[in-house]
């Protein structure tokens, strides 16, 4: 067996990047979400760039930035064991998405075994198998050669790389997300084969989760955005006035519950731009470069420039910091962006503030308050006592804290250092870097900008993409559209309803998903499940389909008088579709439809013979008394379109039928045409006086179209057609 020393074998070729978002919050806002104007966000002060609050973050001068961090994946959960050895005991099971601190790597039989320690219980070490672990990190160590056992090594002794993931698979890859999460990351994989997506199962409940991002001042936003992502909590909001508090200055107020409901569902952002704040945060001095840090800071008061009192620029000053703290130079790069805004005039970056001079905040912990004064001088007070008499000095103690008490301790994505929805030693949801809703997409964005710019979109990034329990089946809409789940519950209903039984996931999912992106209305849904193969193997009889859509779309039992009509309607050779129409259709559904808050929308027939159930009924009747059968569907079809198309008139129709070659083979006798002429244009049989009457005529001479012509042109016919619509 061969143990290694020093540095670690590399788990993954995959490295990552991370960059932050660009410019004033509320600008990016206004451009990505189309909330402000442009006036609007000119209006904004660079004080409300402030919004996040770290009150108990402690120096970290002791902290060891030389750990290596790894991060469990390419399973749901795995074991770890006391020994490099799966024959030996069981310490328990690490989830995916669970990071976990590298202390050693060993090789057995050309298996590689990594010693590692659990980031929130230090002291408990155990050995995982090196399939499971992927890292940013450089995790290769030297060597010392105890036995090869097969293992490959290098010129220098140094193993190779190893590719982490031990399946090509991709759709085994994303077996552990939910099947909402699933669509969206195959369109990521089509585009991007090479990015790798981490389940992270954070065993939280999604609305505690929620009800816990809403305590007072925890989730913020900008003043200017729309009022229905504003909260109207008594502490929040003044409902005499119409004024919203100003909770970190005045411009930033309380998120409503459904702007934070969307900004937390990892699945609004599984886009090109938005996934990158699920990418992780760790150093790769491959990837993260000079030149990538100078295009997150174009545009800004840091870029190309050294920085006043100093003799490195900014750009080199986070490159250096980021190597130093094993953290991405780029992310270091992108939250002081985010922080500062592009002018950088903010006091508690300028050093000149009065009681404060030459003391410099530039990722603004400890500046929190509900004035702007507070703001500075608690900003300034962190400031002077950490002794970041410097911008070098501001940002490197920056970047100590965000490695050694954010990027070490789980929350090593920009989502979990706005959400904290991991155990770490802190209390759930209270070790927050941000206040900001929009923080860690704002940031995301600068990231996927940069990422662009530099060509690195194709390389091997990983992504960490939290999952909660019971979390609604189609992701969140944003707040001004109607919520998630009332579309759930209505699909839900159709499930039991129509096929009677219990949604499952993907389902369930699927066709939520169509009507709350794609639109599709209840009526398509509707459609949707009455079509299906699993509803039309069942057999139904008339009775119990007619039943069924009474229950479903009508929200009651069928009554004797409209039951039978509809039975009458299909006897008459109507389609089944034509009564699923007649429900959809009608005002009873758009009420069912109002209280679920979906859209109704309309359906239409296929079939000329579905248009009009009077037109169809007077139609079949004709086959049955003339033809003396039922009609088939295609002349149905081709009469009820003639009349509907206004092609005929009632004269036509008569003589079509009449004098069909069908009717005409049958070489009925004149007393047996006069009658069949009785009950079909006069709706009975005839009086013995009157048929002999016609038969009297046919007999001295007259043609049988004139005879059809004196009951098709009778008063009895009329009314009888208009008894029918016609």
């Amino acid at each position: 067996m061969k143990r290694f020393g020093g540095r670690l074998l590399a788990v993954t070729l995959a490295v990552t990047l991370l960059v932050s978002n660009s410019g004033n919050p509320v600008k990016v806002f206004a451009e990505e979400d189309g909330l402000l104007t442009s006036e609007e966000t000119q209006m904004v002060p660079e004080e409300s760039q402030i919004v996040h609050t770290i009150e108990d973050e402690m120096p970290t001068e002791d902290y060891d930035y030389s750990q290596i961090f790894a991060t469990i994946y390419n399973c749901e959960t795995c074991d770890w064991y006391t020994e490099a050895d799966s024959n030996s005991v069981v310490l328990g099971t690490l989830d995916s998405g669970q990071q976990v601190r590298v202390l050693n790597v060993v090789s057995a039989n050309g298996i590689y075994w990594y010693q590692v320690e659990k980031t929130n219980e230090a002291g408990t070490v155990g050995y995982v198998q090196g399939s499971y672990l992927i890292s940013t990190q450089d995790l290769t160590m030297s060597v010392e050669v105890t036995e090869s056992n097969g293992e490959i090594v290098s010129d220098d002794g140094i193993p190779v790389a190893v590719q982490a993931s031990n399946s090509d698979d991709f759709e085994s890859s994303i077996a552990g997300f939910p099947e909402s999460y699933k669509p969206y990351l195959r369109n990521l994989h089509a585009s991007h084969p090479n990015w790798i997506f981490i389940p992270q199962n954070t065993g939280i409940d999604w609305d505690t989760f929620i009800a816990a991002e809403m305590v007072p001042e925890r989730s913020l936003i900008e003043r200017s955005v729309p009022d229905a992502y504003k909260g109207k909590q008594s502490w929040a909001y003044n409902p005499e006035t119409g004024e919203y508090y100003g909770l970190s200055g005045y411009n930033w107020v309380q998120a409503s519950e459904s702007a934070v409901k969307y900004y937390a569902d990892p699945r609004n952002f599984l886009d090109e731009q938005g996934i990158f704040q699920f990418e992780l945060l760790g150093y790769n001095e491959n990837l993260q470069t000079e030149d990538g840090v100078e295009s997150i800071l174009d545009g800004t008061f840091m870029s190309h420039t050294i920085m006043p009192g100093d003799i490195i620029t900014y750009a080199q000053t986070f490159c250096r910091v980021g190597q130093e703290t094993q953290t991405s130079p780029y992310m270091l790069a992108a939250r002081v962006r985010q922080e500062q805004g592009t002018a950088g005039s903010s006091p508690l970056i300028s050093g000149n503030y009065p009681g404060y001079e030459n003391m410099y905040n530039f990722f603004n912990i400890g500046a929190y308050g509900s004035t702007s004064e507070e703001i500075f001088v608690n900003g300034l007070t962190r400031a002077r006592n950490e002794g970041w008499n410097s911008r070098f000095n501001s940002i490197q103690g920056g970047a100590r804290i965000l490695s050694g008490n954010y990027i070490s301790k789980s929350q090593d994505t920009l989502y979990l250092q706005k959400f904290h929805v991991v155990n770490n030693g802190y209390t759930l949801f209270t070790h927050q870097y941000m206040q900001n809703i929009r923080g860690a997409v704002n940031e995301a964005r600068t990231a996927y900008n940069t990422y662009s710019s530099i060509g690195i979109m194709d390389n091997a990034l990983i992504f960490k993409i939290p999952v909660y329990s019971n979390m609604p089946v189609v992701r969140c809409p944003k707040p001004e559209n109607s919520t998630n789940q009332e579309l759930e519950a209505f699909v839900a209903r159709l499930y039991r309803l129509v096929l009677e039984r219990e949604p499952e996931e993907a389902g369930l999912c699927a066709w939520a998903t169509a009507m709350q992106e794609r639109g599709e209305t209840a009526a398509q849904v509707v459609e949707g499940f009455i079509y299906s193969n699993e509803f039309t193997s069942r057999n139904l009889t008339d009775e119990e389909y007619i039943e069924i859509l009474y229950m479903t779309l009508l929200n009651r039992p069928s009554d004797s008088q409209g039951k039978n009509g509809w039975l009458n309607t299909l006897k008459n050779g109507c389609t089944r579709r034509s009564i699923l129409v007649g429900f959809v259709n009608s005002q009873e559904f758009q009420k069912l439809c109002d209280s679920y808050g979906v859209v109704r929308g309309t359906l239409a027939p296929y079939e000329y013979r579905d248009v009009n159930g009077n037109t169809t009924a007077f139609v079949s009747r004709l086959y049955r008394i003339v033809l003396n059968r039922e009609p088939e569907p295609d002349g149905l079809n081709a009469w009820t379109g003639v009349l509907y198309r206004h092609e005929s008139d009632l004269h036509d129709i008569a003589v079509g039928f009449v004098f069909s070659a069908e009717f005409q083979s049958h070489n009925y006798s004149d007393e047996e045409y006069v009658t069949i002429l009785y009950r079909t244009f006069l709706n009975r049989e005839p009086e013995a006086s009157g048929l002999q009457a016609w038969v009297n005529r046919l007999h001295q001479g007259a043609s049988r179209m004139e005879v059809l012509n004196g009951f098709v042109y009778s008063s009895e016919y009329s009314k009888l057609a208009a008894d029918y619509g016609l």
